[in-house]
């Protein structure tokens, strides 16, 4: 009856029954070693609610995006946006999707989110203006902002040299860090924390808001959130650095 239940369009989010149940079967032998062997059917069940539940690979940062949007810029967001697009010169479509989409009014927003900052510049103005078509087109907007959204960008040069040229074609820049540091803004701003009201069944908004109350415990020169160099966790040399905020956030 659960497998049975999950196995519906809109939670399986695109992908089709066939694949997930043909990607179960073989759900047993990826549990971790010393895990408790359980039947077929129970190993199935669970992959299947992990894999219908979760977000696949990559849009774990829209739905961030998407929360960052919807809470602290007030739009109402969607992830994941799928559409149809037409091919030059053909009648025929081809299925695509707008990593995320933001509504506010008669104005709206379109995200290319690229965790690792690895599209090239090329694709992301693809994506951005199919993706503005689409919304002007859907929801009868008067104005639609584009933007680019990364997490860490791993090649410096070459990255600033993109980022930059896609602020000169008016695109908006989002980082990681400062999406994150809005949210604590925010959160500082509109709840007390400590208090009942302060508490959320949202993950994302309960977790920047523990660890900002956690960060408030200790002097501004700890922090107990503190990872290793970056050098040492990735093994890059000491004369790369890695980029994780841009001036003027969004901004």
């Amino acid at each position: 009856m659960l497998q049975k239940n999950l196995l519906n369009e809109s939670e399986i989010a695109g992908r089709g029954k066939r694949e997930v149940r043909r990607s179960a079967k073989s759900a047993r032998h990826s549990f971790p070693v010393g895990f408790p062997q359980v039947s077929r059917q129970f190993s199935q069940d669970i992959y299947l609610c992990i894999n219908c539940e979760m977000p696949f690979a990559g849009e774990a940062f829209e739905e961030f995006v998407a929360a960052y949007l919807r809470y602290v810029k007030h739009y109402l967001t969607r992830a994941h946006v799928e559409c149809k697009i037409e091919r030059k010169g053909t009648k025929q479509a081809r299925w695509s999707d707008i990593d995320v989409v933001g509504i506010r009014g008669n104005e709206a927003i379109v995200v290319s989110c690229d965790e690792h900052c690895r599209k090239e510049k090329r694709k992301i103005m693809e994506e951005l203006k199919r993706a503005e078509e689409y919304v002007r087109e859907e929801y009868k907007v008067v104005k639609v902002d584009k933007a680019y959204a990364f997490c860490v960008a791993e090649n410096p040069n070459k990255d600033r040299e993109k980022i930059r040229s896609l602020e000169d074609e008016g695109i908006i820049i989002l980082t990681f860090t400062g999406m994150v540091k809005e949210f604590w803004g925010h959160l500082r701003e509109h709840v007390e924390y400590g208090k009942t009201a302060g508490k959320f069944t949202e993950p994302i908004l309960w977790a920047l808001r523990e660890m900002d109350e956690i960060r408030s415990f200790f002097p501004p020169n700890e922090d107990p959130f503190s990872p290793p160099s970056v050098e040492d966790k990735s093994k890059l040399s000491k004369t790369r650095k890695i980029i994780i905020e841009w001036p003027g956030n969004g901004k």
